[in-house]
Parts: C-alpha cells; structure tokens; sequence
C-alpha cells in the first residue's frame, strides 16, 4: 500500500509541477509580448518626433539598438534601414503594418518565420510629410525559448522531483504506519484514523464471532475425535481422488499403518485388497458398496458410502466392520441346520419305513413286537436328539437368563453317577469318583447336564470291564477348580481332537458303530462350560482312553 500511495502522490506532484510551469510560461510569455508591443510603440514615437524635428540624419546619429528602424517614402521606398542595404529592400507599400499605418495613422503586425524559429513584431508610425517610420524586433518562440533554458529546467525540475519523491516517500509512510500498526486480533486498541474505527469495529465483531466458531468447532472435532477413537468399528474419510483425509484407531491398527502418516496417502495404499478397491471406486463413483474380506484371519465387512454435493463426489466415508462371529455364527447355524436335517432323516426314516410295513400288514404277528421295539428306539433316539438341539440352542442363545447358585461338584458327580449307574453296570464298568471338596457358582442344571454327557459318553465308548473316573480339584494357586472325567476307552486320534467339539462330528464311525449317540453331547459340553467361564480340555490316545477336563479360571 505504501508503493501505491508514494507513487500516486508522486504522479500529482509531477502532473502539478508540469501544469503550473506550463501556465507561467505561457502567462509569462503573453506579458513579455505585451510590454515588447508597448516598447515598440513607445520607441517609435520618439524616433518619430526625432525624424519630425531634426529630419532623417536623426536616425543616422542614433547608437546602435536591438530593434530594426525602418524608414519608407510615400511611394513605399525604403529611405533607410539601421540593419539592411536599402539598395536591396523592394517596396514596402504593400507590407500590412504601413499600408494600416497609411490608413490609421498607426500600425501593427506579426509575422512567423519558421525558418528562423521566431516571430517578428512590428510597429509603423506615419509622419507628417507622408513616410512611414517602422520600428521592429525579434521575438523568440516558447520552444526556441525552452531550448535555452532546457539545462536550468533540467536542473531544476530534478531538485523538484528530488524533493516531490522525499516528500511523498515521508507523507506515504505516514499515512500507512496507522495502517500498519493496526494490530487485528485487537483492533478496537489501536489508534489511528477516525474514518477508520467503524471498520475496526466490525473487525473486532467479526474476531469475536471467528472465535466463538472456532472454539465450538475445535469442540465438535474433539468429540468427534474421541467417538472415533473409541469406536469398535474401523472409519476412514477421503477425498475425490481416494486420498485419506481421516483415519481412526481401529482403521490404523486394522490396515498396521500410522494415523498421522496415513493422511493424505491413498487408501489403496493402506489395503489393496479387491474387496476395498471395488468399494472404493463405487462410491467415488457415486454409488454405495459392501464388499466382504479376510485380514490375519478374521472377516471384514467394508461399507464405502459416496460424499455428495450438489450431485457431485467430493469424498467417500468408509466404515469397517469385524463380523468374525456373526460369520462364523451364520457359518455355524448353516451348517447345523444341514446337520440337523441329516440326522433328523435317519430316525424318521427308519420310523416311516417300519410304520409303512406294519401297515401294509406285511408283518407277522410274531414279529410285531420286535418292529414295536425298533419304532420305540427310533423314537427314543429322535427324542434324546431333539433335546439336546434344543439344549444347544439355549446355550447359543446369550440373552438367556438363568439363576446361578453355589454348586458343589462332589454332590453334583455323585448324582451324576448314580444316575447313570445302570447303563455302567450293564457294560460292567466301574464308576468312581475322587471328590476334592470344590464349589463354583453357576447354573445346576446347565452344569448337571454337561457333567452327564461327559459320563455317558465314557461309558459310552469305554470297552465292557474298562473303568470311568470323575474327579473334582480344589482350587490351587495355578488356578480354579477342575473337574474332569477320564476312561479306558477306545481313544480319539490326534486328527480328530480339534474337532471333536463341533456339531453332529463323529469319530470314525466304524470304530464306534455300535455306539448310539446324536452327536451334539461334546458341543454342549463346551458350551456350557463356556456359559461358565469355563475352558475345556481334552486328552487322548488311541487305545489308552481320554481324558476331558473342565477348568474354571
């Protein structure tokens, strides 16, 4: 600003300077032709009377002067001339001062010699006996006399611009310090000039409201920052061109990158997975996008949604979902229902076929209870499996509420056993307990029933004249209390213990044919045991037996 005002007030003074010297030249000019003119006159008369008394010898006897005397007889000869060779003068009758001189009594004329670059005034007076006296001068013209003063001007009008520019250098400085001084995170504490503080009040009011923005906004962004920093689920913002303008916690460790460092990299540059990159490019597209992948052995789900204004992309929030369980969940519930229905067809088969020919009357009667047994069995076989679905189902269900109590596992086992000692006894089986006084607090029937699977399954798969034995452990100081059940069974090969867990799986079925079961007893075991906060750990080899263990934390 300062440059503009110097150089503005700089061009005044220059275009003042050159008007001013330009109307006193010419002013000047004009009076020094009007007392040239009065001169002339003043001249003429003198040298008129000089002539009119002492005759033409007076103009001879005057000095030598700076105008021109021109004397000229009635038939326009020139009798004498102070500058000129009358012999080579013509007529003069016809000049415009003498022929108005002739006529007035006095005349005046000016003529221009570009040649000579001036102009000549002249002044022509009549005598009493019919001649004219002439007096005339040289007059230079204003360029002429510009030409002599140009190194005066010169001189001078650099001084005056010397001095133009320092003062205007000063006055400039002075009137933008105010200016510069103006302090705009305080402005209504600055002094400077009146006209000015209704802007620095708005200034002021504008600081204020600028604050009152910014304060809430850093507000907003703290919050927001601190609800994506705890969101469980990952959140990345990018711009139009995919580059990361946001990235919370969860989205930094998912993808190993830095928060910091991953603004302002493309996403892609993050995961380059296909899933992402479909996503992504639907929704810079303009279209929203789910996609699903698998990171260090979980599931993601990928939600890409655009950001739109006025019709057009300006970003992308993508939102990260770990839907591990629920994947798994789903995975599960398929295969449990293929599961379900398989093991459901066998009984009802049987059922249906039996039923079909004892209807057809296709049985003798000698036979029916033998059929009648076989329908009982199925029956029973589908009933034992329908409830045990239906107690897997309870416990998969976790917003289930059911009432806990201290369970004493010595008490429980002794039931447990006493319960299924008639089936221990048709194998010829020993049962023993070893009761090491522990109690955990939990639900007796979901315990009780986890606790007879496990029994009934060593019984189950334990050769006749083996042994089965439960024992409960105090808690010691490598943990809680145990209760495990071991037996002299047939045993599970190594391939098969990581899955003995699932649903409907089976052993070979060819080293355990002759043993009923729906499947389902181990998988209630460990969801149960789960239900508790319990861990469940199992031990065998083939031939040896198997030990399954219930820890408590």
């Amino acid at each position: 600003m300062t440059k503009r005002v110097f150089w503005s007030m700089f061009a005044i003074v220059l275009a003042v300077l050159v008007l001013v010297t330009t109307l006193v030249g010419g002013v000047l000019y004009s009076s020094f032709e009007t007392q040239l003119a009065d001169e002339l006159a003043q001249e003429a008369q003198f040298a008129a009377q000089g002539v009119e008394d002492s005759g033409i010898s007076y103009l001879a006897s005057l000095p030598q002067s700076a105008n021109r005397l021109t004397l000229v007889a009635q038939d326009g000869t020139v009798l004498f001339d102070n500058e000129a060779d009358t012999a080579a003068l013509g007529n003069h009758n016809d000049r415009e001062e003498i022929v108005e001189a002739r006529a007035t009594g006095v005349g005046d004329s000016v003529r221009y010699s570009s040649t000579l670059g001036a102009k000549t005034i002249y002044h022509a007076v009549l005598l009493d006996d019919g001649m004219v006296l002439r007096v005339s001068t040289v007059q230079d013209s204003v360029l002429s006399l510009l030409a002599r003063l140009v190194q005066p001007l010169v001189i001078i009008l650099a001084i005056v611009l010397a001095l133009a520019a320092f003062l205007a250098y000063l006055l400039a400085r002075r009137i933008t310090r105010p200016l510069n001084d103006i302090d705009l995170e305080h402005p209504e504490q600055c002094e400077t000039y009146e006209e000015l503080s209704p802007l620095l009040v708005k200034i002021h009011a504008q600081n204020r409201t600028i604050e009152t923005q910014m304060d809430d906004l850093r507000h907003r962004q703290q919050e927001l920052a601190q609800i994506t920093a705890h969101m469980q689920e990952g959140l990345v913002v990018t711009d139009a061109s995919g580059e990361v303008l946001s990235i919370n916690r969860m989205a930094s460790e998912l993808f190993d990158a830095d928060e910091t460092r991953s603004v302002g990299r493309s996403i892609l540059e993050l995961d380059r997975s296909d899933a992402l990159r479909t996503a992504i490019a639907s929704a810079l597209e303009g279209r929203s996008a789910d996609a699903s992948t698998d990171i260090a052995g979980r599931r993601y789900r990928f939600i890409a949604s655009p950001v739109l204004e006025d019709g057009a992309v300006t970003g992308t929030v993508l939102l990260i979902i770990d839907v591990t369980e629920r994947y798994e969940w789903e995975k599960l519930r398929s295969e449990f229902a293929t599961n379900v229905s398989h093991e459901l067809r066998t009984p009802l088969t049987a059922l249906s076929g039996t039923a079909e020919i004892m209807s057809a009357g296709l049985v003798a009667p000698d036979d029916v209870p033998h059929f009648a047994q076989r329908i009982y069995e199925e029956s029973q076989r589908l009933i034992a499996l329908v409830n045990d679905i239906i107690e897997v189902s309870r416990l998969d269900d976790r917003e289930a509420v059911y009432e806990r109590e201290d369970v004493d596992l010595g008490v429980l086992a002794a039931d447990v056993i006493g319960h299924l000692a008639p089936a221990a006894d048709a194998k010829g089986i020993a049962v023993a307990l070893e009761d090491g006084h522990a109690s955990v607090e939990g639900v007796k029937r979901i315990l009780e029933e986890m606790l007879c699977n496990l029994v009934d399954n060593a019984i189950k798969y334990t050769p006749e004249g083996g042994a089965v034995t439960v024992a409960v452990k105090a808690p010691s100081s490598g943990g809680g209390p145990t209760l495990s059940v071991s037996d002299t069974g047939i045993g599970i090969p190594a391939a098969d213990l990581d899955r003995v867990f699932e649903r409907f799986y089976r052993v070979d079925k060819s080293r355990s044919q002759d043993v009923a079961g729906t499947g389902l007893g181990l998988s209630i075991v460990k969801h149960a045991a789960a239900y508790h906060g319990a861990a469940v750990r199992i031990e065998s080899a083939e031939g040896q037996g198997t030990t399954v263990s219930v820890i408590w934390p």
